[in-house]
Parts: structure tokens; sequence; C-alpha cells
């Protein structure tokens, strides 16, 4: 695979958006990319891990794979605050 695109998990309260949904994933992979997210990033959204497993995304436990994507997509303002306690 070429550039890998990582998603983190939303950490502001109340947010439910993720910034790439299974779906998007798909369509981001057909382009040559690695698509990856973090744990339970689109549970509030309503797209379980599992879902985006389906469509081929790697789901990593821990924020500090995320941060080996060449891009890191998110809904809010890019934050290392509350991962800084995760890597």
């Amino acid at each position: 695979m070429g550039l890998k695109i990582g998603t983190p998990k939303e950490v502001a309260a109340g947010e439910a958006r993720v910034a790439m949904t299974p779906d998007s994933a798909q369509q981001i992979a057909k382009l040559g990319y690695e698509c990856l997210i973090e744990t339970g990033a689109g549970c509030e959204a309503g797209f379980p891990d599992d879902a985006y497993r389906f469509s081929g995304v790697s789901v990593e436990r821990r924020y500090v794979h995320l941060l080996m994507s060449g891009i890191s997509a998110k809904s809010k303002n890019a934050s290392m605050e509350p991962y800084a306690q995760n890597t």
C-alpha cells in the first residue's frame, strides 16, 4: 500500500462525528491509500469497529500507531494533549 491515512477518536465532549466512515475508507483505499482508525472512533457515529475491519481498515488500539500515518483526518481541531498519556 501507499501512504497511510489515520483517523483518531474525537475527544471533545459531545462530539459524535468521525472523519472517516467505512464507505469513505473503501473509496480512499481504491486510490491506493491505507486507512487506519483508532478503536471506537466511529462508535458514536454508528460505525462499529467491525464495520471498519470489514471495509479493510486497520483498527488500532493505540493512538501512537496512527501517528505513523502520513495524514491524520479529524472532525475537530487536532490536539496531542489527550493522547500524550497514551503514547
